[in-house]
């Protein structure tokens, strides 16, 4: 935080008489002191151990037990889901147009190779999508390019049949740029067609997707671990199943944990507290004296 910052902070209208009375006795050398405390690496390279070492001996076990229980689902996950019973492979794909009572049409058709598995299947339905083999972070085509299309075969089948998924109302250069002029192989050089199997019936048992899934705390785990998200989220994943699966409340992650003594041993000098909350101050003045339209 550069002096002048600092400055227009501390002669903001909007602070309050008890804020500038508090930070009033704030010195520009109480913030140069606070941040070189907090980036030197050799000092905290040595507290973080210590807290590492706490941390393991207060929660280890109770991180191990989330660990297993991770283990547990996903392995369980692997070896009943739905896509065991069915293999899904693309052929082709076309621009697709037809006049259905005087409205156009437009868009793709999609064809499938669907091979079945383990043995006859009587009613099959799935789902796809588009993403980037090489994702950009700052693109929501990482998420898919469209809603998930569903596609369904309601004929029983014993050997590989071919069907057929329509993807309609393409009219944007999203669509255009990724599927025009192009062959399954070339579109598959870029993207990848990621498929969920939505529910079949098989030997007369209809069977559902989300009857096979882990519980939605180790789904969001694996999603963030996945997407490569913080520590701090994949921190707060592992509380949140410890305590809705678990039912242990008082496990901290990691992270967390090594976050709050990190910030115990800042709020030790009272000085480097008055930093702190002056820095939170920063982004509170944004919001002051908005009005709030609803």
């Amino acid at each position: 935080m550069m002096y002048e910052e600092i400055m227009e902070i501390r002669n903001s209208p909007k602070l309050n008489t008890q804020e500038r009375v508090d930070f009033s006795e704030l010195t520009y050398e109480d913030f140069i002191d606070y941040h070189e405390l907090v980036n030197d690496s050799t000092y905290w390279g040595e507290e973080l151990q210590k807290f590492e070492e706490q941390w393991n001996n207060e929660y280890g076990l109770i991180d191990k037990k989330i660990d297993s229980l991770i283990e547990y689902y996903n392995i369980k996950y692997e070896k009943e889901k739905l896509e065991n019973y069915v293999k899904i492979e693309p052929i082709q794909y076309y621009p697709y147009y037809k006049d259905i009572d005087s409205i156009l049409i437009d868009g793709y058709r999609f064809e499938f190779k669907l091979t079945p598995i383990k043995g006859k299947l009587d009613k099959v339905s799935f789902s796809f999508n588009l993403k980037p083999i090489k994702p950009n972070n700052r693109s929501l085509e990482n998420f898919g390019l469209m809603d998930e299309i569903d596609v369904f075969h309601f004929t029983p089948f014993s050997n590989v049949v071919n069907v057929f998924g329509f993807i309609v109302d393409v009219n944007n250069d999203k669509w255009f740029r990724v599927l025009r002029d192009k062959k399954i192989d070339d579109l598959l050089k870029n993207y990848e067609i990621v498929y969920e199997v939505q529910s079949l019936t098989f030997n007369g048992i209809y069977m559902f997707h989300g009857d096979f899934e882990p519980p939605f705390e180790i789904m969001r785990y694996n999603k963030s671990i996945n997407e490569g998200e913080s520590s701090s989220v994949i921190g707060y994943r592992r509380e949140y199943i410890s305590e809705n699966i678990l039912k242990n409340d008082d496990y901290i992650s990691l992270t967390s944990y090594k976050e709050k003594q990190k910030d115990s041993i800042l709020g030790l000098n009272q000085k480097f507290q008055m930093v702190q909350k002056f820095q939170i101050m920063k982004y509170e003045l944004k919001n002051r004296g908005k009005t709030l339209n609803f």
